[in-house]
């Protein structure tokens, strides 16, 4: 082992968890996407979650629970897995359809990341802003391998793809349905 291996291998171990992201923050404008679609993804956990790196690569959604009213409150959980994390759990929650509050939960109950996504109506189209912190030290993994920033192509085909489903979990839709119905 030459001295600049020893220098990157001594670097990687001493990495403190200060070093690592701590704040995302992601602007997004869609002209010629409607508005009601992106109130529909910013309340679709199992799409946005993926679509915006806020969980590490393999994402599979396993059950979300029966979604509940607190006061004006929607409020869901809901059970995925991912190769790095293993099995975490999504608190989802809002009152406001152009609004959606999360907060990500190892299978510990240490809570991880807790964000935001929030829907601005335009003239034609929606501006989508994700907000999300790291609430707690990161990994190694999380260090090293850090998802690149999803392009607008992306997120608006994860738009789409999110109103255009097949099959909707029923506990999510009925989520959804709380959220999104007019006051």
């Amino acid at each position: 082992m030459d001295l600049f291996e020893l220098f990157i291998l001594l670097m990687l171990v001493t990495i403190t968890p200060v070093e690592a992201y701590t704040a995302l923050l992601q602007n997004f404008r869609f002209p010629h996407t409607p508005a009601s679609r992106g109130a529909y993804y910013i309340h679709s956990p199992e799409v946005f979650l993926h679509a915006h790196g806020l969980c590490g690569p393999g994402f599979v959604f396993e059950s979300a629970e029966k979604p509940a009213m607190s006061g004006d409150y929607a409020s869901i959980s809901m059970t995925y897995r991912t190769l790095w994390e293993g099995r975490m759990h999504a608190r989802v929650f809002s009152n406001d359809a152009n609004m959606s509050q999360f907060l990500l939960v190892d299978d510990k109950g240490r809570e991880c990341v807790m964000g935001q996504l929030r829907l601005r109506r335009l003239e034609r189209g929606f501006g989508l802003r994700c907000f999300a912190t790291r609430l707690r030290a990161a990994s190694l993994w999380d260090i090293l391998v850090v998802p690149p920033a999803p392009l607008t192509e992306y997120i608006e085909s994860a738009v789409t793809a999110a109103v255009s489903r097949v099959r909707e979990d029923v506990n999510l839709g009925a989520y959804r349905r709380m959220v999104m119905r007019p006051r």
